[in-house]
């Protein structure tokens, strides 16, 4: 036998060895999903190797609310970062009363020292 041969036998061996092991996965995989078999147990180990469509994820409820819920929860979001604006916005009004109350006693205050120098 030649070096070529025995290489391409090799490799032969390596690529069925691996189709084997994938059919195995893939056969363990369809079960757990047919129910006949547990998944987690022979694949959980090595389930961070795996790819992705073979990973198991959260199973998705067929809610069929779901949209709606998904809908109210974004607009009660949206609904509280009003609140908090309109919060803020009111603490400012009340800020710049406050403010504006100053300047009226001020301006008052020198209406009345005014009229006090105008009467002497």
């Amino acid at each position: 036998m030649s070096a070529a041969s025995t290489i391409t036998n090799l490799l032969k061996v390596i690529f069925l060895v691996l189709l084997i092991l994938v059919i195995t996965l893939g056969g363990i995989y369809w079960f757990d999903h047919l129910g006949m078999v547990d998944y987690k147990n022979y694949v959980g180990p090595f389930e961070k190797y795996l790819p992705a469509f073979m990973k198991r994820g959260v199973e998705v409820s067929e809610d069929p609310l779901l949209l709606e819920e998904e809908f109210f929860k974004k607009r009660e979001d949206i609904l509280l970062a009003r609140t908090k604006e309109l919060e803020l916005e009111k603490q400012v009004f009340e800020q710049r009363s406050l403010e504006l109350q100053e300047i009226e006693a001020k301006l008052s205050e020198e209406a009345n020292r005014l009229e006090e120098e105008k009467k002497c």
